[in-house]
């Protein structure tokens, strides 16, 4: 989110909620959906569409890290 408004705009996600996950291993990774809530500072146009997800169903794959 904070790459699409900018490297200058702050964006700090306040509620992240998984509601379903699955593992996918040909992939690395997990196929998710979710609902986040982030809080935008800054007057980058592009923070508009990203308060618009603001507290809806998502889908976004994410891969495993270090710690699992």
């Amino acid at each position: 989110m904070a790459r699409r408004a900018n490297a200058t705009a702050r964006v700090e996600i306040t509620s992240f909620k998984r509601l379903r996950c699955k593992p996918e291993p040909d992939q690395s990774g997990f196929s998710a959906e979710y609902v986040a809530e982030p809080e935008f500072r800054g007057s980058n146009p592009a923070a508009h569409g990203i308060m618009q997800s603001s507290g809806k169903r998502l889908q976004a794959f994410f891969y495993k890290g270090d710690k699992g």
